[in-house]
């Protein structure tokens, strides 16, 4: 996968809250650092240094680039069905050995969330003979709430 596809899935968000005035003051040679430095800040070196060393470039800012944008990607329908009533159906529930085995699924090397807690600290935690009964005990109560829906709205945000 190049770099124009990358900066295709990027940008296109962008597109239906910009005018194309805003979008055409991003040219290549903004584009491709800023695209570096987002990775380099997610801490995926590998990524960064794909972008990089790619040949693939950034469309060129023009009527017609953004007219082809908009026919790939239009905006979202305004006529989109409601969404049907959680209530009637049941959550389904995790028993705490499918959530350690989920836990220990994490390939070596993943990486961590917003709050930069990789799958490994995690592993780590539930592993210790002490403490890790109790932790994978309580991820299964955590898992099973959200699975049914109860958590606060700003918890939401961040899931």
């Amino acid at each position: 996968m190049g770099f124009a596809p990358t900066w295709l899935r990027q940008v296109s968000p962008l597109l239906h809250k910009t005018t194309l005035t805003t979008v055409k003051k991003l040219d290549a040679a903004t584009l491709l650092p800023n695209a570096v430095s987002a990775k380099i800040e997610d801490k995926n070196l590998r990524a960064a240094i794909r972008i990089m060393c790619s040949e693939d470039k950034p469309a060129p800012s023009s009527d017609n680039v953004y007219a082809q944008l908009l026919g790939k990607h239009p905006a979202a329908s305004s006529e989109c069905s409601p969404m049907p009533d959680p209530q009637p159906t049941a959550a389904v529930q995790m028993t705490e050995a499918y959530v350690l085995r989920a836990v220990r699924s994490f390939p070596a090397g993943s990486a961590g969330g917003p709050d930069g807690v990789r799958p490994q600290h995690i592993l780590e935690m539930v592993n210790c003979r002490e403490t890790g009964p109790e932790l994978y005990s309580a991820l299964a109560g955590f898992v099973n709430c959200l699975l049914q829906g109860e958590i606060h709205r700003q918890v939401g945000d961040y899931l």
